[in-house]
């Protein structure tokens, strides 16, 4: 499976859809659809500014079972003046998803594990990133498994350790691909 930038996949994303709300198969051409807006973030560790990862997909694409493994990523606690490391490894997988006119209801399970050493495999690519051993590192490792209810252009976060938070939002997009609602979950 060939991995795009986050932006393909939104344009991509804006021109698949075209959906009614009310259904999860494929879209139907001019006819109104739904989109899936989610970002892992977290505050990078080198600079202090706000990083992460940000995509979109279409609702019908999320209906039967939808796994996005996040890039491996850094982050950094201090307490005292001394700092703590650690690799953070985050997969999100949505195993039912269902639009009506008020919103999306989603199967929402996301893994968020920071360790001293991480590897990932994504579709086909391998990486791995450790924090080096005389360096004091964080620990934790935390799943949310619940049902969600997003309403349209409403943002639902998600906060775990280390300043590592998740967002989704949801919006509808009208026949010509221009979104109904403004769905503020930043690029980064």
């Amino acid at each position: 499976m060939t991995k795009f930038p986050p932006l393909i996949v939104s344009l991509c994303a804006f021109a698949l859809m075209a959906s009614a709300c009310t259904t999860s198969p494929a879209p139907a051409p001019g006819e109104q659809a739904v989109t899936v807006v989610n970002r892992l973030h977290w505050t990078n560790p080198v600079d202090g500014k706000r990083d992460g990862s940000r995509t979109a997909w279409p609702l019908h694409t999320l209906a039967t079972s939808h796994t996005e493994r996040f890039p491996l990523a850094q982050v950094k606690e201090c307490r005292n003046g001394a700092c703590s490391w650690g690799v953070v490894k985050a997969v999100r997988t949505i195993s039912k998803a269902q639009g009506d006119p008020s919103g999306v209801t989603l199967a929402l399970d996301v893994a968020v594990r920071v360790a001293r050493r991480q590897q990932a495999d994504t579709g086909g690519e391998q990486g791995a990133m450790a924090i080096p051993s005389d360096v004091e590192a964080l620990q934790s490792e935390r799943t949310v498994q619940q049902q969600v209810r997003l309403e349209y252009g409403k943002v639902t976060r998600f906060a775990f350790e280390h300043g590592i938070a998740y967002d989704l939002c949801a919006q509808r997009i009208d026949a010509a691909g221009k979104p109904l609602e403004a769905c503020p979950v930043a690029f980064d």
